[in-house]
């Protein structure tokens, strides 16, 4: 998370450098094996996780396909559920 922001700042500076309005780029992230595996445990582990990477400068997210059956149930409630009430 730490480098997140970190690069999230570092490319700030490089837009004010030349110009460009640093708000105006999507910055995205890919949820994937680490951040995703506690993404996939709970509503709030999801929530947790989300929440730290849009503190980070995060404001669009990519929801990887589970690797893990155990999780595929809650991957359709993630998708159903979880981020349609995020998008609203």
């Amino acid at each position: 998370m730490k480098a997140t922001k970190e690069r999230n700042a570092f490319l700030d500076e490089c837009c004010t450098a030349i110009g460009r309005e640093p708000a105006a780029l999507s910055r995205s992230l890919l949820l994937f094996r680490e951040n995703a595996e506690k993404a996939y445990t709970s509503k709030e582990g999801f929530m947790e996780v989300v929440e730290d990477y849009m503190d980070a400068g995060i404001s669009e997210f990519m929801v990887y396909y589970p690797f893990r059956e155990e999780h595929f149930k809650f991957f359709e409630h993630i998708a159903e559920e979880v981020i349609p009430d995020l998008r609203g």
